[in-house]
């Protein structure tokens, strides 16, 4: 992927790119379309509502949090810290509210969850590390002061 490295260019994970550029990536064979559709792919909800015959509101309303945060994630600036902070937060919270709603969340799906807002992020091109650090705060406490579940 090729990035704008103009004064104030936005920089766009490979999931914006791959969802604009469609038809361009699938004929030229590069690999952005393949990363966009191997992450979507390690939604923790694939598999869960794969493994039910009758999915449930909690696992639709946990997958349509992750979609949105998908969408978010491919939108935001990820060299912006606010703004990374800002997906995090949104989804965090959303995720919050099914807890509330269902008591969703087993300590299995709480790990599958917070490894997949990671790897999603990292993938998107966010420095979780250096973004810790700047904040004061362990990689793995970074959402934190926002979750309940």
């Amino acid at each position: 992927m090729t990035q704008d490295h103009r004064p104030g260019a936005r920089r766009r994970c490979a999931r914006s790119v791959a969802a604009d550029t469609l038809t361009a990536r699938h004929l030229t064979g590069t690999s952005t379309l393949t990363a966009y559709h191997r992450c979507v792919a390690k939604r923790p909800t694939d598999l869960w509502l794969d493994a039910m015959d009758e999915p449930d509101a909690r696992w639709r309303a946990t997958d349509e949090a992750l979609r949105l945060f998908e969408r978010d994630l491919a939108q935001a600036d990820v060299d912006s810290d606010d703004e990374v902070l800002e997906v995090m937060q949104s989804v965090v919270e959303a995720l919050n509210d099914v807890n509330a709603d269902f008591n969703a969340f087993d300590v299995i799906d709480r790990g599958e969850l917070c490894g997949f807002i990671d790897e999603a992020m990292s993938e998107a091109g966010v420095d979780l590390d250096g973004l810790a650090e700047r904040r004061d705060v362990d990689r793995a406490d970074l959402t934190d002061e926002w979750r309940d579940w």
